[in-house]
């Protein structure tokens, strides 16, 4: 299980604690949770709390490194309590793995179908994240049932799109 934010209070990481320990209880192989980040106190304030021992911590992979952490992971939980867009699940689907995301504003406009959206409910986590591990869906199957939507979220468009904009002004 992939969570991308640590250290940034807005991203809600340590929530999926006591999500992740239920499942710890619950499954023969339970999952481990890596979580990528680091807290900048001049950015984000004070300190995060430390991390269970069982939690796995990248802090600062290069982009190679966390293509290969999305690829790797079985699904990504971000249950962000704040977003503008939400890059991390955009990227989780690219990368062909499940996303399992917090209903934040952007959430249902950015992601529609192709992530599960939930409310910050940590049993309906629970259920949800059991339910795709036990389940897991092939990478090939994910990038199938995204593909034309991830069309959309091209940096040469978006950057076409600015332009476009500011010529008109």
């Amino acid at each position: 299980v992939l969570a991308v934010g640590w250290g940034d209070p807005r991203k809600n990481i340590e929530f999926l604690f006591p999500v992740l320990e239920w499942l710890r209880g619950e499954l023969m192989s339970p999952p481990e949770l890596v979580v990528v980040g680091r807290c900048l106190t001049r950015v984000h304030g004070e300190q995060a709390r430390a991390l269970p021992a069982w939690v796995r911590h990248i802090e600062s992979p290069t982009d190679d490194e966390l293509r290969a952490l999305y690829t790797a992971a079985a699904v990504l939980c971000f249950p962000s309590h704040a977003e503008g867009f939400g890059r991390p699940p955009v990227e989780a689907l690219a990368c062909g793995r499940p996303a399992i995301v917090a209903d934040y504003a952007a959430a249902r406009e950015v992601l529609c179908e192709h992530a599960t959206i939930l409310p910050l409910e940590a049993q309906r986590w629970a259920m949800e994240l059991h339910a795709v591990l036990e389940n897991c869906e092939s990478p090939d199957s994910v990038r199938a049932r995204t593909a034309t939507w991830l069309e959309r979220f091209c940096w040469e468009d978006a950057a076409e799109s600015v332009l476009a904009r500011l010529q008109q002004t």
